[in-house]
């Protein structure tokens, strides 16, 4: 009795000691497990180069579990295809002869052989004997003798990011038991994938922006460039005008100083050189101011807001413009009101009445017609307005009249006289800027009428100094 009891309990101690040991076994599979998943985690965690990051994977894989071959292929989403990207193996291989290299070296569609379909299901592939499962019995015989075959899908939030290739040469040569921990491996190595694909993705997109940054910047450089020229373009259409005014006034005067020198050297008198001299020092007294005054226009004074009677300014550029005015059969009508003066830059402002005046002009010829002007107070503003007997403006273009390039002129608006529709959107930037109004009104045939609005001074002493108003023509 006491000999069976003995006996049981050495087979009792047996199966302890056999559990014993398979426990160590598995703890020991444990921590190594544990291990390649720490060690992936720290060199991955500050890889960000995907061709490093995979020939991390991969050589961690091939030094911990021993494989034969272990190779890892990357989804293309472009292509939807798995591509081999590094391969490492104890096995020699022949690429001209050997068959299963060949195989494994082209891309496969998601679906498309063990690594396919491995991908395609999201579910890790294992095949413990080649020589027994018939998806591998066209390539019968193996010349590599490869018998183990175990893919594994990377997925990251149900996204395929690759497979990995584990092959032995031996049947049976991966535990089932722990394929669970290759479904850990699975979802991690997908996850580190995943996320180099998507820096590499930023990088690129980062890239791409700064290009595009720079572009823009090289696209508003030329757009300033632009916008000064055609600026400038606008200046000239007025300044044209005022040019050929300045050309006839210094005509004028020059043949009065050549015309009064050529008496003096016919005339003994001394008393009449005397006055003949007078008269060419007034001659020559007007020729500066003359180009006192254009020097304003040119912008050659530094901008300043100052209290300006637009009366007198009106007065100068209707001047400056008189004889191309005339020679355009145009006749002008002013009826200046009792105004306050109006703070702003007198140089802004005149190119605003310069450019109106030319428009006025161009839309007369070449049959001429009337050009009025009035000022007028209204409350504490104070109100020009401008009017011609032109041709008119087309709806379509009045309803964007302040927008840049609108235009009867040039080959924006089918004209005949030059000009590109900047010159009311500079005005419109300029009347804004000081505080006014600006607006057209227009009638095909009819003409055109231009409003123009502005804030005066609050001082009650600055007022224009006309001593009644100049009545509107008939």
């Amino acid at each position: 009795m006491k000999d069976d009891n003995l006996k049981k309990l050495e087979k009792q101690i047996a199966v302890l000691s056999r559990s014993l040991n398979d426990l160590e076994t598995r703890y020991e599979e444990k921590v190594r497990e544990f291990s390649i998943l720490r060690q992936m985690g720290d060199s991955l965690v500050s890889i960000f180069d995907m061709q490093e990051a995979c020939q991390k994977i991969v050589n961690i894989l091939f030094d911990d579990l021993l494989p034969d071959n272990c190779s890892l292929m990357l989804y293309d989403y472009h292509t939807q295809t798995l591509e081999p990207y590094v391969v490492k193996s104890r096995i020699p291989f022949k690429p001209d002869t050997d068959k299963f290299t060949a195989q494994i070296g082209h891309r496969f569609k998601v679906g498309e052989g063990a690594a396919g379909w491995s991908l395609e299901q999201k579910r890790i592939v294992y095949i413990p004997d080649t020589k027994h499962d018939e998806r591998f019995i066209h390539l019968q015989p193996l010349p590599t003798n490869l018998r183990t075959i175990i893919c594994i899908p990377l997925i990251n939030q149900q996204k395929p990011e690759g497979v990995i290739n584990i092959s032995y040469s031996a049947p049976n040569a991966f535990p089932v038991e722990r394929i669970p921990f290759l479904n850990i491996l699975m979802q991690d190595i997908g996850l580190f994938i995943g996320n180099i694909r998507l820096f590499s993705d930023l990088k690129r997109a980062n890239i791409a922006l700064q290009e595009t940054n720079d572009n823009l910047h090289k696209i508003l450089i030329e757009l300033h460039k632009t916008q000064q020229y055609i600026f400038n373009s606008e200046r000239l259409s007025g300044v044209n005008l005022l040019a050929a005014g300045i050309a006839h006034e210094f005509n004028n005067i020059f043949a009065a100083i050549m015309g009064y020198s050529e008496l003096c050297l016919l005339k003994p008198d001394l008393d009449e050189h005397k006055r003949t001299f007078e008269t060419v020092i007034k001659l020559s007294h007007r020729a500066t101011t003359i180009i006192t005054n254009l020097l304003t226009f040119a912008g050659k004074e530094r901008m300043l807001k100052t209290n300006i009677n637009l009366n007198d300014e009106l007065r100068l550029i209707l001047e400056f413009a008189r004889p191309e005015l005339e020679k355009s059969s145009i006749i002008v009508k002013k009826r200046f009101g009792d105004i306050p003066f109006v703070i702003c830059d007198r140089n802004q402002i005149s190119r605003v009445f310069l450019h109106i005046i030319s428009n006025a002009k161009d839309a007369m010829e070449p049959n001429g017609g009337i050009l009025s002007i009035r000022t007028r107070p209204k409350d504490d503003m104070v109100i020009i307005t401008i009017s011609d007997t032109g041709k008119g403006i087309e709806p379509h273009i009045l309803r964007n009249i302040f927008k840049p390039f609108a235009t009867t002129k040039g080959s924006f608006g089918g004209g005949r006289q030059n000009g590109i529709g900047m010159g009311l959107s500079v005005s419109y930037g300029i009347i804004k800027s000081h505080g006014g109004n600006i607006s057209v009104s227009s009638k095909i045939g009819s003409g055109t009428s231009i409003k123009i609005i502005l804030p005066h001074s609050k001082k009650e002493d600055e007022t224009t100094s006309i001593l009644e108003p100049i009545p509107f023509d008939k």
